[in-house]
Parts: structure tokens; C-alpha cells; sequence
């Protein structure tokens, strides 16, 4: 992958730019193009790392924009050379080798990776409506024994999928092990710090202000095992430049990992004749696979999923805009400058950034947390602890009604009873990912049962049109999927005002109306917008995390009275304010009021997801255990149960899930007390 044949072809003069932008002011009165190029301009430096956005002067930027599309000899014109010298090769401490040359050879390039695959009910199918997806295997044995049906929490993995490639989200940086994801150690003396991270950074020469290495900077892992597997991989390569790393986005940092893991694989995206005088569309088209109209033919041969390999995802990087496609291409520059990368590695850093972008997966962990020291739990919650490029899981379509869910650590296939403890001890590996089924699957002998998960945006969470503009903005397709198609879902979602003048008296309105439908009194508009912005002040000022728990009471309770006035009790904004008064409420010691709060959010939940949905479960689940807490066994046994009903029908009766564990823990302890 990573050696792309040398440029040889002429350098590119900036006045050859002139003719088109000549072009353009002959086409378009020069106020509208000052406009188009001062929005463009805010846009591209909004986009890029602040390192990147350094090494470009404003008006080259202004320059670059005017370009028919993003060009690689212009952006190495405009490049100007970063504060500190790079050191070309890392010094490798004492106990670690060097690390690989980065080499390529057409003969090397691998066919396959070693992964795990899908279970037999399940099959990497291909249509010309909908492309690479997973589906129900109607040949399997196992799906069209007996019922002909796979239930609702049947995993499709045979074994988790650990990921290609990952990287650490920069706020758990020191409390995780950047390698394998774990918490580090709690002694200080037992978390390993590679001691090549002062010395690399000392190799290369800052200027005047540019600092050298500092503990901040310093990559920490829980074992020497990790530093060493690390090293390998990819701190080797990256050892020298935690200082510039730490400045640069996650997307950026994964498609460096993956770059790394490629030229270890003899992988690349583009073909291997990709100079800097081959325009980015051309080199997309060449590539199989690369772009939306390419997904229109199979690119995966074996239906299990055994033979995925990074270059047969999409990139799509041709369907990008020309702000974000440009800024991929001076990132993929700024890289290759840094690490002083084989010539071109630009093109494939900015291709690589397009394929994370669209197919990576943010790495969920479920964390508990007290305040008090008395070990109940008042809050829990799932952290983004970092993010992973899997070539099994990239294989799913979404759905905002998905019949699947991602999970990742012990919520996976490989966890067992015994697992369950080594997973809260830090053993367990919290990368692993596996999809779940979430309802009854049944074979149609006509039609392909296709397995959905959801990229984000979910029925009832979101009015149809903002998923729609969301995903389309995101992941540059237009959702039809069955949610989206009812033209009835988005009415619960969208009717969200009371009554200016007789409240709930009259029927609740959407965001368009100008006067109530029921009574036909008028809406000020302004009064409106006006409450709007003050309830995002609130909100904002709310999630300080400085405030004391007093301070952000009084702040959400003052939001949720001024939500009471404006909206139905039922409106999602609504809902989420009673379920954080709900969490303040509990950590600040009053269990009664927090229920009450977490009572109201249930009913918000109920309304817009299905009675059977993993979100009411997991509402339940708060619920139950608020209830628990304030010794309400009664109560609490009737919420347990509800919630180990619906967990079942999500993960099966067999899981280990944590939340399922926790309820059955609850129920062994009030069940001798509701006897009684």
C-alpha cells in the first residue's frame, strides 16, 4: 500500500489556476463569488486539525477552493512546512525492535485476513437494490430447521471481531490502556509508559516555542504485553509525534492506524500506479469498490465474510463535497510531510479518511459511577472510549428501525459467567464487537430478510426528514428503509406544542403551526424563538460539569418549567430533561424525586419507541433499581421483571448481558422480602 509510484511529472505553477478562476468571474458577479469564497474558506478551516489549517496561508486556501476539484500538486504548492523537523525514523527503546519499513510489492499484497465469520443462519448477500449487505442464509441447515425462524438475541458472529485497526478517544488518554482499551492499572508505579516518547521527541528539532515531550504526551498501557504489541503495530511509527497527534481529530488518527496495518499487509486502496498528477476522480474510478456507484456488483466473494479485506469497503470518496474532499487531501499531505512518507501517500491518507468516515464504529463501554461511598449505583452510563475499523461488522446496512444492535466487550458472544467478574476486573477485551439480533427473524422464501443495524439516527428519536437530511450529510445516501417510508411515523414526533391559550385542552401542535388547529388562536413566533433560545442557554449551562449538584438543579429544574409551557409532556426535549433531573436527583441522595422524574422519562420513552424496545428496557432498568434503592420492594420486583423480560427478548434468555445480571441480582434479593 504504502510505496506509490514517485511523481515525475511536471511541477504545477500556481498561475495556471488563473485561467478558471478568470472563468468564473466572467460567469458570476464578483460579490456572489467573494461570498462563495469567504463560506467556502470558513468551511475548509472549520474542517481541518489545527496543525493542518497551520501550514496553509489564507489566501492559498482561497486558491485551493477555486479548483474544479482537489488537487494534490496544488495543495504540496501551498504547503507550508510545519514549526518542528521530523525525526524520519524512531528510535526503537531498549526491549522493543524497530519497527518495519514501510514497503510494497504488487506480488505481497494479501488476499485475506485471519477474522472471525457469521454464524451459519446468516450470509453476505448482494442485490441490485441495496448492494453488499448481511441477510438471513435460506440454504443454512440451522435457520430452516423446525421453525424456519432466528430469534431475537442470536448473535451473528461466531466469535467477537476484535478490530483492523483503533484508537483511544484523547479525553481517556491516561485512564486507558491505548493499545487493548482497558483501564490502566490503579498504582501509578504499575502502568507501563513507553520511554521512547521523551526520547523520540528530543530526536526531532522544535523551533523557538515548539515543546518537546512531557508526561502528557507520553503513551501509557496497562502491561508490557500491550507496549510491546503497540510498538509493533503502530507506536513505533508514531512515537516521535505525540504532540502533533494529540491535535488531530479521530477520524484523522484512525486512518493513520490503518495506514500503518495496511503496509504491513501489502494493502492499498488506490492502484499502484497513483501519481500526484492523477486527478483524485480518476484514481477513485480505478480503484474497485472505492465509490456509491461502484457498490452496484458484488465485492465480496465468500459469503461467510472470511475474505474482507479493507480495500473492498467504500470510501465514496468522489460522492464528497469539494470543501471536504480538499480537506481530507491537505491532511493526507500534512501526514505524509510529518512522517516522511513515501511520495503520494497523500492520495491514500485522503482516501482512507473518506473509508473511516463511513465505516467506522465508535467503541461503547458501560461505566457505573457513585458519589456517596456507599456502593449504590445512581449513575450508569455508555462512554465512546474510542473508535475501530471492523471489516465484518462495515458489512451492515442501516435502518432507523434496525432489527440488530452492535455490542461490544462482555455484552459479546465470548462472554461467559466467569468472564463476567474478569471483564469488571479489566480483563476482559472491551474492543470486541459482535451484532446481536433484537427481534424474531422469519424466513420468506421470497424476498431476502436483510439484518439492519442503525448508524444513529432511530425511528422516534428523530422527525423522518431530520434523519433523512442527517444521514444524507453523514453517510451520503438517502434512507428508504421502512421507517422512513411510513408516512405516519414522523406525526408523533413532530406534534410537540401545547395550546398557546388552553394548553392540553386543545390537540397538540407541530413546529409549522401557526395557530392551533383546535381553538384557532394565533402563535407568537417571537415568543417562541425567544423561549427557545433561552432553554439552550439553560441547557448548555446545565452540562458544566463545574456546577455543583445545587447549581444544576436549580438550572434544569428552571429549563424543565420553561419546557412544561411550550411543550407537550411527551416531546422528546421534554423527556430527556426529566431523565437528567432524574440522575441529578439520585446522585444528590433524594431517591424519591428522582424516581418521580425517572417516571415521567419513562412515559416519554414508552410514547416514541415500541413497548418492546431496547430503550424502554433500558428506562425500566433506571427505574427498577431507583426503586431498589429507596427500599420500594414492591414496586421494584414489578419494574424488575418487566425489564428482564424485555432484555430477554433482546439478548436471550441465555445472556450474560450486565443489565440482565444486575436485574436477576435485584430479584435474588427481594424475593424472599415480597414473599414475606
Amino acid at each position: 500500500m504504502a510505496t506509490l509510484a514517485q511523481n515525475h511529472g511536471p511541477s504545477h505553477p500556481r498561475h495556471a489556476l488563473e485561467p478558471s478562476i478568470a472563468h468564473s468571474l466572467n460567469n458570476h458577479p464578483q460579490s456572489q463569488l467573494a461570498a462563495s469564497f469567504k463560506e467556502k474558506h470558513t468551511a475548509l478551516v472549520s474542517l481541518l486539525d489545527k496543525p493542518v489549517s497551520a501550514c496553509y496561508a489564507p489566501s492559498d486556501i482561497d486558491t485551493l477552493m477555486a479548483l474544479p476539484e482537489p488537487d494534490l500538486l496544488s495543495v504540496k504548492e501551498a504547503f507550508i512546512k510545519p514549526n518542528r523537523i521530523p525525526a524520519i525514523h524512531a528510535t526503537a527503546p531498549p526491549g522493543l525492535v524497530p519497527v518495519p519499513r514501510l514497503t510494497f510489492t504488487a506480488e505481497d499484497q494479501r488476499t485475506s485476513l485471519p477474522r472471525t465469520i457469521l454464524s451459519p443462519p446468516f450470509k453476505i448477500g448482494f442485490s441490485k437494490s441495496y448492494g453488499q449487505a448481511v441477510q438471513l442464509n435460506k440454504d443454512s441447515i440451522a435457520v430452516l430447521s423446525k421453525t424456519g425462524k432466528v430469534d431475537s438475541g442470536t448473535f451473528l458472529f461466531e466469535a467477537d471481531e476484535t478490530p483492523y485497526a483503533c484508537v483511544i478517544e484523547a479525553v481517556w488518554k491516561g485512564k486507558l490502556c491505548e493499545e487493548c482499551l482497558r483501564f490502566l492499572p490503579a498504582k501509578a508505579h504499575k502502568v507501563v509508559v513507553c520511554p521512547g516518547c521523551d526520547q523520540n521527541a528530543l530526536a526531532s528539532k522544535p523551533t523557538q516555542s515548539a515543546a518537546t515531550g512531557s508526561e502528557a504526551s507520553q503513551a501509557k498501557f496497562c502491561s508490557e504485553e500491550c507496549l510491546t504489541q503497540a510498538w509493533k503495530s503502530w507506536h513505533g511509527y508514531e512515537c516521535a509525534y505525540q504532540k502533533e497527534l494529540e491535535q488531530l481529530c479521530q477520524r484523522t488518527r484512525l486512518a493513520l492506524r490503518t495506514y500503518w496495518k495496511d503496509c504491513q499487509n501489502h494493502l492499498q486502496l488506490l492502484p499502484s500506479g497513483a501519481s500526484a498528477e492523477s486527478t483524485v476522480s480518476s484514481l477513485t474510478t480505478a480503484a474497485a469498490g472505492l465509490s456509491l456507484v461502484n457498490n452496484n456488483s458484488p465485492r465480496i466473494t465468500d459469503v461467510d465474510g472470511s475474505t474482507i479485506l479493507p480495500t473492498q469497503l467504500c470510501s465514496n470518496f468522489t460522492q464528497l463535497d469539494s470543501v471536504r474532499g480538499m480537506s481530507f487531501l491537505m491532511t493526507g499531505y500534512y501526514l505524509e510531510h510529518l512522517f516522511s512518507l513515501p511520495s503520494n501517500s497523500a492520495l491514500e491518507l485522503a482516501h482512507l479518511q473518506a473509508l473511516i468516515q463511513f465505516n467506522s464504529f465508535a467503541i461503547k463501554s458501560r461505566m457505573t459511577e457513585t458519589h456517596d461511598g456507599s456502593g449504590v449505583v445512581n449513575r450508569v452510563e455508555d462512554f465512546s472510549i474510542g473508535s475501530g475499523l471492523y471489516l465484518l461488522a462495515s458489512m451492515f446496512n442501516h435502518s432507523c428501525a434496525p432489527n440488530a444492535m452492535v455490542v461490544f466487550g462482555a455484552d459479546g458472544r465470548n462472554s461467559t459467567d466467569e468472564s463476567k467478574s474478569a471483564y469488571r476486573a479489566g480483563v476482559s477485551d472491551p474492543r470486541a464487537i459482535n451484532v446481536i439480533t433484537t427481534s424474531t427473524l422469519k424466513v420468506d422464501k421470497d424476498l431476502p430478510v436483510l439484518l439492519e443495524i442503525s448508524y444513529g439516527p432511530q425511528g422516534g428519536r428523530m422527525a423522518t426528514e431530520e434523519r433523512k437530511a442527517c444521514l444524507q450529510r453523514s453517510h451520503l445516501f438517502e434512507c428508504n428503509c421502512s421507517a422512513c417510508n411510513d408516512r405516519y411515523a414522523g406525526t408523533i414526533t413532530k406534534k410537540i406544542y401545547k395550546c398557546p391559550s388552553k394548553g392540553y385542552a386543545c390537540r397538540a401542535m407541530a413546529e409549522e403551526d401557526v395557530k392551533c388547529p383546535t381553538c384557532g388562536v394565533e402563535v407568537d413566533m417571537t415568543a417562541r424563538r425567544k423561549m427557545h433560545q433561552l432553554m439552550g442557554r439553560l441547557l448548555a449551562d446545565s452540562q458544566d460539569p463545574s456546577l455543583s449538584l445545587s447549581a444544576q438543579l436549580t438550572l434544569l429544574k428552571t429549563l424543565e418549567s420553561a419546557q412544561s409551557k411550550l411543550f407537550v409532556n411527551t416531546s422528546m426535549l421534554y423527556g430527556n430533561t426529566c431523565d437528567q433531573l432524574a440522575m441529578v436527583y439520585a446522585q444528590s441522595g433524594d431517591l424519591a424525586q428522582s424516581i418521580e422524574w425517572c417516571k415521567k422519562a419513562l412515559k416519554v420513552v414508552v410514547v416514541h419507541f415500541p413497548h418492546d424496545s431496547i430503550e424502554v428496557a433500558q428506562e425500566t432498568l433506571k427505574l427498577a433499581g431507583l426503586l431498589f434503592n429507596n427500599s420500594q420492594p414492591k414496586e421494584a420486583m414489578k419494574q424488575i421483571r418487566i425489564a428482564i423480560t424485555l432484555y430477554k427478548g433482546h439478548y436471550g434468555a441465555a445472556s450474560k448481558h450486565p443489565d440482565l445480571l444486575e436485574l436477576y441480582e435485584m430479584e435474588r434479593v427481594l424475593e424472599p422480602i415480597v414473599r414475606s
